[in-house]
């Protein structure tokens, strides 16, 4: 080898012996080099490795997918069975349901396919139907609250709509009733009717606003931890145990209404409600069960 400052011939020598110009390898300027930047394999490094591998196990497990297959075929049902029934068959909420049964299948195959270096993939979708349902949740709230709001601020004007109700929609039509001999409704009967539109808007207000606080807000955060985690290489995920208690009640909220809605549907066929609206609460009931199962299995701490 010779130098290729003074052309002194250097040997094997590291440096030139006559000018001291280190020796250059014989190598071709073609070449890449391999790659410097990657990760020194230390304690941190490996932690870092097992945490990313535990959340994409989690992220990519059976229950999971079968859950985000539930929950498209929940909406599914919701919108065909509605479409028989001449009613909107693609609301709103059916629409986000669908999308986040999708962002859950979708999370679950990339975790599946990218095991070893997941870092989220996939999971975009899901997150902004959890966000968006998260933040209609707040909206519906408020427009219970108001009106809850104009209820109180305007009763005469609720005792002139329900009488036009009860006139109109109610019991006009029904066997014996005339409108000359029906002397409108009485004093008793729009109070008891207005102070029990009030209770059922406030308790159904007081349970959305648990529902959005806990449940809908936890599945927000819990999606943002997962993803924190990911990328900071440690495994810290809060609500859990609110988001799966939520899961829980609501699977066995969903599990009473199908059962009752399936046999209703089987004593009354004939009159035009089919034992198919109580399978739609059934599939809906096993999907949250699943979530339950899911949220315990990779999320709580074994004791």
């Amino acid at each position: 080898m010779y130098c290729t400052k003074c052309g002194a011939d250097m040997g094997d020598n590291p440096v030139c012996l006559q000018c001291g110009q280190p020796a250059e390898t014989d190598v071709s300027v073609y070449h890449v080099p391999e790659e410097t930047s990657a990760e020194e394999v230390t304690e941190e490094s490996v932690h870092r490795h097992a945490v990313r591998l535990t959340l994409a196990g989690a992220m990519s497990a059976p229950l999971l997918i079968a859950a985000g297959i539930l929950v498209i075929v929940t909406a599914v049902l919701n919108i065909v069975l509605s479409g028989r029934d001449g009613l909107a068959a693609a609301s709103l909420s059916t629409i986000i349901t669908i999308l986040i049964g999708a962002g859950l299948l979708s999370t679950a195959l990339t975790a599946r396919s990218r095991m070893d270096d997941y870092t989220g993939q996939g999971s975009g979708l899901l997150r902004v139907m959890l966000m968006i349902e998260y933040v209609l949740g707040w909206v519906a709230f408020g427009f219970m609250c108001l009106a809850l709001i104009l209820l109180l601020a305007f009763r005469s004007v609720f005792a002139a709509v329900f009488d036009w109700i009860v006139t109109n929609g109610g019991m006009n039509g029904m066997p014996g009733f005339t409108l000359t001999a029906y002397g409108g409704v009485t004093p008793t009967l729009m109070l008891v009717a207005y102070w029990s539109v009030i209770a059922v808007l406030a308790v159904s207000a007081i349970f959305l606003f648990l529902y959005t606080l806990f449940y809908l807000r936890g599945r927000v955060v819990m999606g943002r931890d997962i993803m924190t985690s990911l990328q900071e290489g440690h495994f810290y995920v809060s609500h859990v145990r609110a988001v799966r208690g939520w899961s829980l009640a609501l699977a066995i909220v969903s599990l009473l209404g199908g059962i009752t809605l399936t046999a209703a549907g089987s004593l009354s066929f004939d009159q035009g409600l089919p034992p198919a609206y109580g399978i739609t609460n059934l599939t809906a009931a096993a999907a949250h069960f699943l979530i339950y199962l899911w949220i315990g299995r990779h999320f709580i701490p074994k004791n």
